[in-house]
């Protein structure tokens, strides 16, 4: 794309997990994402359409806005939606292959448009347990190296359990703070995160200790989503991961499975989800940088909402969400 074009137009996609139920009781903001110069701004409505605005990101001026054909979805789905925008007026909306909303030609769109089943959901990674085995041996072969080189293995258990269970403490504590409008606290999450979970160049302190007890860290996921997009955006997170099995989380997959699992994208580069910790760590937690870091910032500038209303911004989510399972898995665990 050239300079000129990129500067008067825009694409933005993201894997639309449809609110159930659908269509929402109440009206809320979904989303709302900078995109060149402009913020990208979604409205799910209780009548089954969705609302688009682009506005100036500088101005706060409204550009242009459309609003969908109803959207009918009777369970928990996956939808590709998609907004494409080229100034001065043109404007259209896509979810999946079909064109659901258009600025200049409100007409092209359905009727309707009933969003199927997410055509690979139940895709199956065919060797996930011969992953999900070689996680756990790697770890107790790990764990057995490391015995070599202790003289008191009990008191080694103890330190790395009564460390673990420190770093959980701080993690809910952490967790409240945030939740109470202090964001500031996020950086610490980052560092707790990363040695309980993420570390690479030493074993990190929960599969430490599973590989003591020779247990198991089985989470939930989406083998689909553990894979790069189609495309390459230029900037992409994926939230994929739950304590619970779910329509969308179905598939039992190990913690380091998933955390070598695709995670993000950050300039055109592929991240896993334990390069996507550690960035984020490194970058805001842990060292002090006189830049602003790119993925930080699309992490921070971009927003989006739950059914019940309340806005967060990509990096609190992300972070948020990933403690609540690991907290949840240690209480599960240990």
């Amino acid at each position: 794309m050239s300079k000129e074009i990129s500067e008067v137009a825009g694409t933005f996609w993201f894997l639309f997990n449809v609110p159930h139920p659908w269509p929402v009781r109440n009206n809320f903001n979904y989303l709302i994402v900078e995109n060149n110069g402009h913020n990208i701004e979604l409205e799910c409505k209780k009548d089954g359409t969705i609302g688009v605005v682009l506005r100036k990101v500088d101005s706060k001026k409204i550009v242009m806005n459309v609003r969908t054909c109803p959207i009918v979805c009777e369970k928990p789905e996956l939808a590709f939606f998609a907004v494409v925008w080229t100034l001065p007026d043109s404007l259209y909306v896509r979810i999946n292959d079909t064109k659901v909303g258009c600025f200049s030609n409100p007409a092209s769109a359905p009727n309707t448009y009933v969003v199927p089943e997410f055509n690979m959901k139940r895709q199956k990674i065919e060797n996930l347990n011969e992953l999900n085995d070689k996680a756990n041996q790697k770890r107790a072969k790990k764990f057995r190296n490391r015995q070599a080189k202790f003289s008191s293995i009990r008191e080694d258990k103890e330190h790395n359990f009564r460390e673990m269970g420190e770093q959980i403490e701080l993690l809910k504590d952490m967790l409240q703070y945030i939740e109470s409008g202090k964001l500031y606290y996020l950086d610490s999450l980052s560092v707790i995160l990363s040695k309980l979970i993420a570390e690479k160049k030493r074993v990190p302190f929960m599969q430490l200790c599973a590989a003591s007890r020779g247990i198991n860290l089985f989470v939930y996921s989406n083998p689909q989503l553990c894979s790069p997009p189609l495309f390459n955006p230029e900037f992409h997170f994926s939230d994929n991961i739950s304590i619970e099995e779910s329509d969308l989380f179905h598939s039992k997959i190990d913690l380091d499975v998933w955390l070598d699992s695709y995670g993000s994208t950050i300039s055109g580069r592929f991240l896993t989800n334990r390069e996507t910790i550690l960035h984020i760590r490194n970058k805001k937690g842990a060292h002090v940088y006189s830049d602003i870091d790119p993925h930080i910032s699309h992490f921070t500038k971009n927003q989006f909402s739950d059914v019940t209303g309340e806005r967060k911004n990509f990096l609190t989510y992300y972070l948020c969400n990933l403690s609540k399972v690991i907290v949840d898995l240690h209480k599960k665990l240990f």
